[in-house]
C-alpha cells in the first residue's frame, strides 16, 4: 500500500485534530493526499471532486455525523474503507457505526494504532474488490459461453443455466430454475438425463454422453460432458454439465 499515493478524506471540524490525524499516518510512511470537511455539502463535493480511497471520520460534528456520512455512501453506492476516529463514545454508538458499515473504531488518545488499522481495512477492501472483480469475470464467462453449461441437484432440480441453454431449449430460467428437469425438456429427455446424472453422482467422475434432444425448432445432437460437483464435505450435491451442439458435424 506504500507504493500508492492515497486520498483520504478527513472528515473532523477542528483542523488541529485532522493534523494529527495526518501527521500520524505520515511518520508511519504512508504517501497521501488529503482533505477535510465538516459538513454534508463539502462531504458531497469531495466524494465527487477528490474521489477518495479512504474515509477517517470524527462521530459528531456540529452539522454532519459519521452515521450520516455512512447513509449518504450506502445511498450513492459507493464502497471504500471507513473508519470512524472520534474522543471516547459508548460501546453501544462503536456498535451502531460499525453495524452501519464502518471498518474500524480509533480513539483519538490511541492515534498510534491508526496506520495499522487504515493498512488492514485497506487489504481487506482490496481483497474483496479483486473477489468481485473475479465473480464478475466468472459470471462473464458463464453467460457468453457459446456452449450450455447447466447444473442440476442431486435432487433433480435445475440449479444454474446459461444463455445457450436458454437458446436450445427454448426455456427461460425464470421457467427452469429449481424446477425439475421434466419442466424444461420432455418427460422422456428428461429421464435419460437423470440417469446420466445419476450415473455421475455414483461413479463421482466426469462422464461423456451423447443426448438427442428436442430444441426450440428442430431436434438437436449434443455432446455432453456431466461432472460431480462436491459440498464441503465432499458429498456429490449436484452434476454439472457442458453440452455442445454437434448437431451440424
Amino acid at each position: 500500500m506504500d507504493e500508492l499515493k492515497l486520498r483520504i478524506l478527513i472528515v473532523e471540524d477542528i483542523q488541529d485534530d485532522a493534523e494529527l490525524v495526518a501527521r500520524e499516518l505520515l511518520q508511519d510512511g504512508m504517501r497521501f493526499d488529503w482533505r477535510r470537511v465538516v459538513d454534508e455539502t463539502g462531504f458531497l463535493r469531495e466524494l465527487a471532486e477528490f474521489s477518495p480511497d479512504l474515509i477517517l471520520a470524527d462521530y459528531a460534528l456540529p452539522s454532519f455525523d459519521a452515521m450520516s456520512a455512512l447513509r449518504i455512501l450506502r445511498e450513492m453506492g459507493r464502497e471504500m474503507p471507513f473508519i470512524l476516529v472520534t474522543v471516547s463514545q459508548s460501546e453501544e454508538a462503536a456498535a451502531a457505526v460499525m453495524r452501519e458499515g464502518a471498518d474500524d473504531y480509533i480513539l483519538k488518545s490511541n492515534l498510534m494504532r491508526l496506520p495499522s488499522s487504515v493498512r488492514h481495512a485497506l487489504e481487506r477492501w482490496e481483497t474483496k474488490r479483486a473477489l468481485r472483480e473475479s465473480e464478475e469475470f466468472l459470471s462473464n464467462l458463464l453467460e457468453y459461453a457459446p456452449v450450455s453449461i447447466h447444473v442440476t441437484g442431486a435432487d433433480g432440480r435445475m440449479r444454474l443455466v446459461n444463455r445457450r441453454w436458454e437458446a436450445d431449449t427454448g426455456k427461460q430460467r425464470s421457467e427452469s430454475l429449481g424446477q425439475p428437469l421434466d419442466q424444461s425438456v420432455s418427460a422422456e429427455t428428461a429421464r435419460k438425463f437423470q440417469a446420466d446424472n445419476q450415473k455421475v453422482i455414483e461413479t463421482g467422475v466426469s462422464l461423456t454422453f451423447e443426448d438427442f434432444a428436442p430444441a426450440p425448432i428442430e431436434p438437436h445432437h449434443f455432446l455432453t460432458v456431466k461432472f460431480p460437483m462436491r459440498d464441503a464435505t465432499g458429498r456429490v450435491e449436484a452434476v454439472g454439465g457442458i453440452s455442445v451442439d454437434i448437431t451440424e458435424r
